[in-house]
């Protein structure tokens, strides 16, 4: 078996509030693109994407119990795929 070679990686965390608040911004997004192309993908009618994405806005609210400026209420509607 070949040995791996370990990757060496420098990390730069945000250093002030607003970094922490775009970073925030860009994973959301980046996982908010993850989910609608899994659900978009899928091999069912669109009725069934969109109970499933409402599903999981509603599960991640209900994760949420905490809101500030940076969380906008979204509904399946708001987003064009479906």
């Amino acid at each position: 078996m070949r040995k791996r070679t370990p990757v060496h990686l420098i990390v730069c965390p945000p250093a002030t509030d607003q970094e922490r608040r775009d970073l925030a911004r860009s994973v959301a997004a980046a996982h908010a693109d993850f989910v609608l192309a899994s659900i978009d993908a899928l091999d069912c009618p669109i009725a069934q994407k969109r109970e499933l994405l409402r599903a999981v806005i509603d599960t991640i609210k209900g994760e949420s119990s905490q809101s500030d400026e940076t969380t906008k209420d979204q509904t399946a509607s708001d987003f064009p795929l479906f």
